[in-house]
C-alpha cells in the first residue's frame, strides 16, 4: 500500500498516523517529537556524543558530536562515488561495454560487470528493462531497488526498500519549530524535502480557508524565492517581468523584445559593434564582439577560469588562503599573522576576510570585506553573471529550454538548453491552469502554465520539465 505523497517525512520521524478512511493516514500526530537536551536524535534513538548514527543512507557515514555547554548536531560526511559507465576520454576509465552494479546496503558500485553477460537477471518495471546490479525507482513510490536474482515483480527487501530521507541530519530544529517542509514540484511522487521554510523568513499570501472537508491553499514567499523560480535568465536577457496583484515574484516574463540584431552582437540589451570589447560579463570572460567568415556577428570570448589555481593545493603555506574579488578571475593570498581580518556570518556560517560564499536560496556571488553588516549589496555581494549569451543567443531565439541541474538550489544559470530538433516530448500532464498570462514555448509548440513534460534528448538522458515560468520551459536534470 503506497499513500499520499509526503508521508516518508512523518513515518521517518516517528510521528503517529491519524487515519479516517481505509489504510492510509489522512495526517499525523507528531507532539511527541522532541529533540533531547543532551545528544542527538534520529529516527526516535537518542545517541551519545561520539556516537555513530545507524540506519542513515548507505552514502552517509554520520556521528553525534557536541557536548552538554555548546549543544549538539549530527555531522556525516559523503561517501557516494559512481564510477562512469563509459571512458571519459578515449583509452581512459573502463570499456563502454561494461557497467557499474549496486546493492541496497552499499553506496559504492559493487562491482564492474563486462561481458560477456551470462545467466543475467532482467527486471522489467514499469515497462522498462533493468539488468542485474541497476538502480531504478518505481513510479509512484518512495522506494529505492536494485535488480537481482529472483525478483518477481514485488517490490520488498532484498530488492526494494523505503527512500531514506534522513531529514534528521539537517532539519531537526525546523521540524521543532513547524516549519514548512518544501519539495520539488518536478519530481513525483513526494518523497524527500530538499529544505524548509520558517516563519523567520517567510510570509504567507493567497490564503484561501475551505470548509472542514477541504485543504486550506496559500502561497508562501521566502527569502528571495524569487531565485528559485529561475529569474536570473530572464532579468539578464531584459525581459520584462509580468507581475500579479499581491504576488511578490513575477509569475511570467515578456521577451518579445529580445531579438538579434543585424549588425552587431547583443549582450545584456546593448548591441556592441565589430571588435568593440564587451562590458559586464563574469570577471573570468574575456570578450569582443566579431563578424566570422560567414559575415556573421559573434561573440568570441576567452574564458580565465580554466587557469585559476585550485584552492589550497600549490604554491604556498599551508598557513595562506586564496583570497577573492567580485572584480577579479584570479585570486590573491593571504597569510598569518591574520591581524584584524574581517569576520563575516552569513546562513549561519563563518567566513574570514576574502573568501569567497553564496549566501543560500539567492543567485549572487560574495566576498567577506571589512564593513560588511549582513546586507548582501554591492561592494560585498552582486548577482551572479550567467553570461548565457555568450553561448545560447539562438537557443533563446529558438525557444529553447533551459536545463539546470536538479542537484542546485536556487535555480541560477543554466547550463545548457534543450531543443526541439534533438528532443522528443514523453509524460505531457497538462494542467487546469486558467492563468491569462503568457503560455510556454518550445520551439512551435505552445503550453499552458504548470503543464509538466519529460524531455528525453541527447544520449537517452531525460529532464522534468514544466511551464513554471513563461515564456520558456524549465528543465532539470
Amino acid at each position: 500500500m503506497f499513500c499520499k505523497s509526503g508521508a516518508l517525512l512523518y513515518e521517518e520521524i516517528g510521528c503517529t498516523p491519524i487515519k479516517s478512511n481505509g489504510d492510509c493516514a489522512s495526517s499525523f500526530n507528531c507532539s511527541n517529537y522532541r529533540l533531547p537536551k543532551h545528544g542527538c536524535l534520529f529516527e526516535k534513538h537518542v545517541y551519545k556524543y561520539g556516537e555513530a548514527i545507524k540506519g542513515t543512507n548507505p552514502c552517509y557515514n554520520c556521528t553525534c558530536i557536541g557536548n552538554a555547554k555548546n549543544g549538539s548536531k549530527i555531522e556525516c560526511y559523503n561517501v557516494e562515488y559512481e564510477g562512469p559507465i563509459g571512458p571519459i576520454f578515449p583509452g581512459y576509465g573502463p570499456p563502454s561495454d561494461c557497467y557499474y552494479t549496486y546493492e541496497l546496503n552499499n553506496c559504492i558500485s559493487s562491482q564492474l560487470k563486462c561481458p560477456p553477460y551470462k545467466n543475467m537477471s532482467i527486471c522489467v518495471v514499469d515497462s522498462k528493462g533493468y539488468i542485474e546490479g541497476e538502480k531504478f525507482q518505481p513510479s509512484g513510490k518512495c522506494l529505492d531497488c536494485v535488480c537481482q536474482k529472483g525478483y518477481n515483480g514485488k517490490f520488498v527487501e532484498p530488492f526494494c526498500r523505503k527512500k531514506r530521507c534522513d531529514v534528521e541530519i539537517q532539519y531537526s530544529k525546523q521540524i521543532v519549530d513547524n516549519c514548512a517542509p518544501l519539495y520539488n514540484n518536478n519530481i513525483y511522487p513526494i518523497c524527500c524535502p530538499y529544505d524548509f521554510i520558517c516563519p523567520s523568513n517567510s510570509k504567507i499570501e493567497h490564503l484561501v480557508k475551505q470548509n472542514s472537508t477541504d485543504h486550506d491553499t496559500f502561497s508562501i514567499i521566502f527569502s528571495d524565492s524569487c531565485d528559485r523560480l529561475g529569474t536570473l535568465l530572464y532579468d539578464e536577457i531584459g525581459c520584462i517581468p509580468i507581475k500579479e496583484v499581491n504576488i511578490s515574484c513575477p509569475v511570467a516574463y515578456n521577451c518579445s523584445n529580445y531579438q538579434l540584431p543585424k549588425n552587431g552582437c547583443l549582450f545584456k540589451t546593448h548591441v556592441y559593434k565589430n571588435g568593440e570589447t564587451i562590458n559586464k560579463t563574469n570577471p573570468c570572460n574575456y570578450c569582443k564582439c566579431y563578424k566570422n567568415s560567414q559575415n556573421k556577428f559573434e561573440l568570441s570570448c576567452i574564458n580565465w577560469n580554466i587557469l585559476r589555481v585550485p584552492y589550497g593545493k600549490y604554491g604556498f603555506s599551508s598557513d595562506c588562503y586564496f583570497t577573492g574579488d567580485l572584480n577579479c578571475c584570479f585570486p590573491s593570498t593571504k597569510c598569518a599573522p591574520y591581524n584584524n581580518a574581517a569576520i563575516c556570518v552569513v546562513d549561519h556560517e563563518s567566513h574570514i576576510e576574502g573568501q569567497e560564499f553564496q549566501p543560500y536560496g539567492r543567485c549572487m556571488d560574495c566576498v567577506c570585506q571589512k564593513g560588511f553588516e549582513g546586507k548582501l549589496v554591492e561592494p560585498f555581494c552582486r548577482k551572479k553573471r550567467c553570461d548565457v549569451e555568450i553561448k545560447f543567443t539562438k537557443q533563446i531565439m529558438n525557444n529553447c529550454a533551459p536545463l539546470y541541474s536538479k542537484f542546485e538550489n536556487p535555480i541560477c544559470c543554466p547550463r545548457n538548453f534543450i531543443c526541439p530538433s534533438d528532443s522528443k516530448i514523453e509524460n505531457l500532464i497538462k494542467s487546469k491552469s486558467v492563468d491569462k498570462v503568457e503560455k510556454c514555448k518550445f520551439g512551435s509548440k505552445t503550453f499552458n502554465k504548470m503543464d509538466t513534460l519529460d524531455l528525453v534528448y541527447g544520449d537517452n538522458y531525460t529532464a522534468k520539465c514544466e511551464c513554471s515560468l513563461p515564456p520558456l520551459l524549465t528543465c532539470l536534470n
